[in-house]
């Protein structure tokens, strides 16, 4: 019933059926196929509503496309299979920015994106937990690593569904009222978060968490801020083997270390520094021109070994934990400049009406979630965090017709 004010069987489009089924995609069909269900979607849209839609900030979306573009001009000798891998990537972006415009002519009020964002997150929750008591029985549920272990799961609108249900005052919720319901599902999309072991997803929680109680209630944010710098600083100076404990005293170094490394294990603790620092090393053997612009949607990073990854071994990889070093890679400094300017403009739109500033926190929070999750998950390239483009685009759509939201 969550989306009975949204989408009517009467007026069925393929749209809709595209929209219901989209949380349930990543454990139906691998991620290209979800990338193209995406960019189908666009298509569908548009021809269903016989119009594209527009942002006032749709020019800004172009500063995210150029990059890709003369990427592909000085790399059409390059073997196709690299340039269709690059362009996957490259254009995820610009892409989902543009799905999330279309999408705002089928949400055209904050209360119906809400419902979606919940729906979205409950039904990947609902699969992941399913799936894992199915796959793993019962009796391992106390062994929160044996979820993770078992499948790689993780989604924005999961962390955004607790948000809003957590908020539902605040948000405005069309859920406000359903006490039974809302608390059914904030329970089932708290335990899949809990149980994703994602220290990247934690970190998201609490920025989200963090802008929404320093706008209403500073007070409980700054006690927040002090049990969280107490609570690290306790766990960084403890020792212990426990594993999760261990990975969030070892985040930092995980990704940060620039020493020289020793030997196979070295490499293995901190493979995603030991990664960006390859290709940042593979990124400066460029000539002038390759600095500025990148060296191409082909070049690989030399490991300067065989690594295993997932099972298999590679030397040469075509994508990074690190999306700013992949940027670099890919589009160089200039490319990098772009997107840089692409997020100080669309961070500093006009302020909304305080009726809506709710819904600006949402999106002020993924905007913030993608250029802090970047560095460790590759957010603007990946499919993981694609909803994440996705709504800051329909909240371009809303924001242009502000007096309607």
């Amino acid at each position: 019933m969550i989306l009975k004010k949204t989408i009517y069987l009467k007026d069925f489009r393929l749209s809709y059926l595209i929209l219901i089924l989209l949380p349930a995609l990543p454990f139906l069909v691998n991620a290209k196929i979800q990338w193209l269900l995406h960019v189908f979607l666009i298509w569908a849209i548009i021809l269903e509503s016989g119009k594209v839609q527009l942002s006032k900030l749709s020019k800004w979306n172009l500063l995210l496309l150029l990059p890709v573009f003369w990427s592909f001009l000085y790399s059409l000798d390059s073997e196709y299979h690299n340039i269709i891998q690059s362009l996957f990537y490259l254009l995820t972006p610009f892409l989902m920015l543009t799905l999330g415009i279309q999408m705002g002519s089928v949400f055209k009020k904050k209360e119906e994106i809400y419902l979606y964002i919940i729906y979205h997150g409950s039904v990947g929750s609902a699969l992941f937990l399913g799936i894992g008591l199915f796959t793993v029985g019962a009796n391992s549920v106390g062994n929160i690593y044996v979820f993770r272990n078992m499948m790689l799961w993780g989604s924005i609108t999961n962390v955004l569904a607790v948000i809003l249900l957590l908020f539902h005052s605040k948000a405005g919720s069309p859920l406000a009222e359903k006490a039974g319901l809302r608390s059914i599902l904030l329970i089932l999309n708290a335990l899949a978060l809990v149980l994703t072991v994602s220290r990247t997803y934690y970190l998201l929680f609490f920025v989200f968490l963090a802008l929404i109680l320093f706008q209403y209630q500073k007070k409980i944010f700054m006690v927040l801020l002090s049990f969280l710098v107490f609570g690290l600083i306790s766990i960084m100076s403890i020792q212990t083997d426990n594993l999760f404990i261990y990975k969030i005293q070892n985040s930092i170094s995980e990704i940060s270390n620039t020493r020289e490394f020793s030997g196979y294990d070295d490499v293995g603790a901190f493979y995603r520094a030991y990664e960006t620092q390859q290709a940042m090393k593979t990124f400066k053997d460029g000539q002038d021109f390759e600095l500025m612009f990148g060296h191409g949607l082909q070049k690989m990073v030399d490991l300067g070994a065989y690594v295993e990854l997932a099972g298999t071994e590679y030397r040469f990889i075509p994508v990074l934990h690190n999306g700013y070093a992949y940027l670099l890679l890919r589009a160089g400094y200039i490319g990098l400049i772009f997107y840089f300017v692409f997020f100080l403009r669309v961070g500093f739109i006009k302020k909304t009406l305080p009726l809506h500033r709710f819904y600006y926190l949402i999106y002020l929070g993924c905007l913030l979630s993608l250029l802090i999750s970047n560095y460790v998950i590759n957010s603007f390239f990946s499919f993981e965090m694609l909803m994440g483009w996705v709504i800051m685009g329909i909240y371009f759509n809303h924001w242009s017709k502000s007096e309607n939201i």
